[in-house]
């Protein structure tokens, strides 16, 4: 199964702004509407797939392997976000499989920088085993 991982880099200034950006909110009418999602073109993503760490910029580097199937893009990712630098606090994770969910990640890379406080970092493209799959 083919899969796709995208990065962004992100600073926000406390847990709650982060929480505010990255879930759907409800208007009065019932309408759905996200930040994040607006930021990435407003495709509607699957959050069941979205995992992000906050923390300190300082430590950010080093929770790169903590997401789910790191095994496939750990180093790499670790490198980039080093290569980048900066004082961001935050890195999210998106996860894609293609013709399923998150699917929209398979087209056109992001933009680099889709909000002032958001930073595209890199996707990964990897094939997950059906027992892997079952791990993760």
């Amino acid at each position: 199964m083919t899969q796709l991982s995208a990065f962004w880099l992100a600073r926000f200034d406390n847990e709650q702004d982060l929480i505010n950006y990255i879930e759907y909110h409800h208007d009065a009418a019932g309408n759905a509407t996200c930040p994040f999602d607006a930021a990435l073109g407003g495709h509607g993503y699957d959050a069941d797939y979205l995992e992000c760490v906050y923390t300190d910029p300082e430590d950010l580097v080093h929770e790169t392997g903590d997401f789910s199937y790191a095994e496939h893009f750990g180093a790499a990712l670790q490198e980039k976000v080093q290569a980048i630098g900066g004082e961001w606090n935050t890195l999210l994770m998106l996860t894609a499989r293609k013709g399923a969910y998150n699917d929209f990640l398979f087209g056109a890379e992001p933009a680099e920088s889709p909000a002032p406080h958001l930073r595209f970092v890199e996707s990964f493209v990897y094939e997950v085993t059906e027992q892997e799959d079952g791990i993760n």
